[in-house]
């Protein structure tokens, strides 16, 4: 079974300087380079969902078969919210009446 690591308070800084980082530059990001980039994680995710589904029952206990479905459920459901996104922010100004 994989074993979640232990992290001190040096690794909790390094994380936290990484988000504020990160969300910097994803912020300034347009909504659809970042829906393209949430699109391919939910593929990612689904083509590792035996990775995925043996880590989730190994951190949680929760039996393999519940993990893979739980798994599979979460792509199509990360795919279908980033299109919604997308919808919204696409026809915004038309409801708007811009």
């Amino acid at each position: 079974m994989p074993a979640a690591t232990e992290a001190d308070e040096a690794d909790e800084a390094a994380a936290l300087a990484a988000a504020e980082r990160g969300f910097a530059l994803w912020s300034k990001t347009p909504a659809w380079e970042r829906a393209a980039v949430l699109r391919r994680a939910a593929d990612l995710l689904r083509a590792r969902n035996e990775t995925y589904a043996f880590l989730m029952s190994g951190e949680t206990g929760k039996p393999l078969l519940e993990a893979r479905g739980e798994v599979n459920a979460s792509a199509p459901k990360q795919r279908s919210g980033c299109d919604s996104r997308l919808w919204r922010i696409a026809w915004a100004p038309v409801f708007r009446g811009v």
